[in-house]
């Protein structure tokens, strides 16, 4: 049975790479074209619109995806209870979301984020059509439909690159053509997943069962300022640029950010396979499976910081416009930001199992509140550098948090010492890039060296368990 649980991370593990790495290269590889078609300022209203909607859309949909994947999991919950009550919540708030309307426009959105007035359409399209496709894409995971999810990913991304060229190159559409391309993006693969998997016979409305409204609810309420505070560790940084800055630099911001979202890919692939291991494989007694594939995870996590770090530069030089090449200055310190990111995920999960929303939500908040002030100590000193700076902090914050508050409640062995120890290396070889003045890549490759020797035993590991589940597939043909 131990051997399962590894097992079925891993198979869905790859199930959802298969689907979701070509997209994700492929929105890698559209950078290029947003900042050939739009100027810094004008990308950097386009990011603000999405980031914007991204902190919304978890207030509007009553953060329901949580609830779906905990309870559409749970097979003492009927499927269709949980569908029903998500698609209620979410139009009940976007229906409040729409009243707003008025206040957003006139006390908002003014100013420096007068843009955002300008495109309130736009946002609440954005909102809509993004909560939808959120909520139908993890019920489907919840229903254990993880090669129809990962085909929509594909799909999604089709859709996207196609509406990109149409409206970006072809209709020069600007910030209009890059926030309707993901609207309508969104919208098909909301079609495509209602039709292949038959979404319609879930929604059942007034026949759901007692009580099932008011457990998703208490389950996902502490949820919204959990996200809420992920929205400020995550984008706060993006308006105070704007705000001190202007919206040329945030442009400058966001696509140095779009690199180390490399890391988000890989890790993003994993976690959605991890979410679903941590609820069904949760165990009070067996502590070791929560150990292990974190000492795996962080490993390849943190590898694969260390090379996006050591070819910063390169990739920067042929991957961006060069009205855009000071990002790669941004980029180290976004690497670690996205790497504790990572790491506080991963317990997320952990807290998901155990029902702890509550503590979860408290640990974010902490990370949320240094973020803004580390912002406002450092953005007008430092300048971009000191938002990036920022964010790595609070994520570090948010991550020692969560090490130390899950040990109080569940006992595995965390790789503390290692990760510090691999965090140390990468702090080093970010100062390597950004002020060594001779070859950076003689003291690049010494860090890269040092990396692989303290991760040797983790690396020996995955190969011996993707060689494992091969001898086993190839005894059972």
């Amino acid at each position: 049975m131990a051997d399962n649980k590894y097992t079925n991370l891993i198979l869905n593990t790859v199930i959802f790479a298969v689907g979701s790495f070509g997209s994700k290269i492929m929105m890698f590889l559209l950078v290029p074209l947003y900042t050939d078609a739009l100027s810094t300022a004008e990308y950097g209203v386009a990011t603000l619109i999405a980031d914007t909607a991204n902190m919304v859309i978890p207030i509007v949909t009553v953060s329901m995806y949580h609830g779906i994947i905990r309870y559409g999991l749970d097979k003492a919950t009927r499927k269709s209870d949980v569908f029903t009550v998500a698609m209620t919540l979410n139009m009940i708030g976007f229906g409040c979301f729409i009243l707003l309307f008025p206040i957003l426009k006139l006390f908002v959105f003014v100013g420096e984020f007068k843009s955002l007035g300008d495109h309130m359409l736009l946002l609440y399209f954005y909102v809509f059509a993004s909560s939808l496709n959120s909520l139908c894409g993890c019920f489907v995971r919840a229903k254990g439909q993880v090669k129809l999810y990962a085909v929509d990913g594909i799909f999604n991304t089709l859709c996207l690159v196609g509406l990109n060229v149409l409206f970006l190159t072809v209709f020069q559409w600007g910030v209009v053509g890059y926030v309707l391309s993901t609207i309508l993006a969104d919208t098909l693969s909301v079609g495509f997943l209602f039709i292949t998997a038959d979404l319609r016979r879930y929604l059942r409305f007034g026949h759901v069962r007692k009580g099932t409204y008011r457990k998703m609810i208490r389950f996902s309420i502490p949820m919204i300022p959990n996200s809420i505070f992920w929205w400020i560790t995550n984008l706060s940084d993006r308006y105070m640029i704007t705000g001190f800055l202007g919206e040329s630099a945030n442009g400058i911001y966001s696509a140095a950010a779009k690199l180390p979202n490399l890391i988000n890919t890989i890790a993003g692939i994993f976690s959605q396979a991890w979410q679903m291991s941590a609820i069904t494989e949760y165990d009070k007694n067996d502590r070791r499976f929560y150990g292990k594939v974190f000492s795996v995870y962080q490993t390849v996590v943190f590898l694969s910081g260390g090379v996006l770090i050591f070819l910063t530069k390169p990739i920067i030089s042929v991957w961006l416009n060069e009205a855009y090449y000071s990002a790669w200055e941004y980029v180290p310190f976004l690497v670690l930001s996205i790497i504790f990111s990572c790491f506080a995920g991963y317990y997320s999960s952990i807290y998901m199992a155990m029902k702890k929303n509550v503590r979860s939500m408290m640990t974010t908040m902490l990370g949320a509140l240094s973020n803004v002030l580390f912002n406002l100590l450092l953005i007008p000193r430092i300048g971009i550098q000191g938002a990036a700076i920022a964010t790595f902090i609070s994520y570090l914050v948010v991550y020692l948090a969560r090490a130390l508050d899950i040990k109080k409640l569940y006992r595995f062995r965390d790789s503390f010492g290692i990760v510090m120890l691999n965090m140390l290396l990468l702090i080093a070889e970010s100062l390597f890039l950004l002020y060594f003045k001779g070859n950076f890549y003689i003291p690049g490759t010494i860090v890269m060296v040092l990396l692989l020797v303290v991760n040797a035993p983790q690396l020996l590991q995955i190969m011996a368990q993707f060689w494992g589940i091969f001898k086993r597939k190839m005894l059972h043909r």
